[in-house]
């Protein structure tokens, strides 16, 4: 999909975001400043490129009262349209947390946490902006958290052998996390 401006880029507040993966077995997360008038849509293609993911897979989002927000395009008749919502609207106060899964076979799932609410900061770049991070994001395809943890752990242990050899790049680093190329990708979405 086409990258575009947020449309929430003219909002008087930007919202301080934590995007944390969950159940992966190292830290893996991204803080990064939005827009708060972006749509649930809109996030969807700031967490792809914040994360290192490649939007190959299908997603949704849920809020705390088990609604799911999805693209309604793909079929999901029980799912609000995420066009049609705004951030704002879910993430009102800091604390405030909405599930994002990614991928339904490798079921790689986020918590995404409003950390603070701030005045508009950048107004020439669209107030979008990667500030920080943690581990690099798993590679597409993987076989879900179950599999990279059992990954990591072998890095981690010279004398254990991994079960799913082959499945990661060489030199895979699960702890690397440049955050001046995950912010460049942000801002080439402004494009």
């Amino acid at each position: 999909m086409a990258s575009r401006q947020p449309r929430g880029s003219r909002s008087t507040q930007t919202l301080e975001i934590l995007i944390t993966l969950l159940e992966v077995g190292v830290e893996v997360d991204r803080r990064i400043l939005v827009p708060n008038g972006i749509t649930l849509a809109e996030l969807h293609h700031i967490v792809q490129a914040s994360m290192g993911w490649e939007d190959s897979h299908l997603h949704q989002f849920e809020d705390l009262d088990g609604t799911r927000y999805g693209s309604v395009a793909w079929g999901g008749s029980d799912l609000v349209d995420e066009e049609k919502v705004r951030l704002s609207q879910l993430l009102r106060k800091p604390g405030d947390i909405i599930a994002y899964e990614y991928d339904f076979g490798d079921s790689w799932v986020h918590a995404i946490e409003l950390a603070a609410v701030q005045e508009y900061r950048k107004p020439r770049d669209g107030g979008l902006a990667c500030i920080g991070g943690r581990g690099a994001c798993p590679p597409e395809d993987c076989g879900g958290p179950f599999y990279y943890q059992e990954y990591c752990d072998a890095l981690a242990d010279p004398d254990a052998v991994a079960d799913e050899e082959g499945f990661m790049p060489e030199g895979w680093d699960p702890y690397k996390f440049d955050v001046g190329e995950a912010d460049k990708k942000l801002r080439s979405m402004l494009r």
